[in-house]
């Protein structure tokens, strides 16, 4: 399994697009599973303690997950990022094809 991010919070730096060829390559060597996340600390754009105020903000990594997850011919894809409550992960996990949800802090 790796972790990777979609992108790095720098200007130039990682790209979605770049983060999907990244992607297929690990699919292609045979990577198992992929754990989609986002931001590095010293960044710009990083947010180390990501407040959610409301069921908006949550599941923030899941769009662009959903995006990997369908150039995926074999690897599993994991998201990480937000998800609070059992009947949010239940939907992703059942409406997208995403094998697994990450959970964390």
């Amino acid at each position: 399994m790796i972790k990777m991010n979609y992108s790095d919070g720098f200007d130039g730096g990682i790209s979605l697009q770049d983060a999907i060829k990244i992607a297929k390559i690990f699919d292609k060597i045979g990577v198992d599973a992929i754990e989609i996340s986002t931001g590095i600390i010293g960044s710009p754009k990083f947010l180390p303690n990501k407040v959610l105020n409301s069921e908006e903000d949550e599941e923030y990594n899941k769009d662009v997950a959903i995006i990997i997850s369908k150039e995926m011919k074999n690897a599993s894809v994991i998201v990480v990022g937000g998800f609070r409550s059992y009947e949010k992960i239940e939907k992703c996990l059942q409406d997208t094809m995403i094998n697994g949800i990450s959970l964390c802090r």
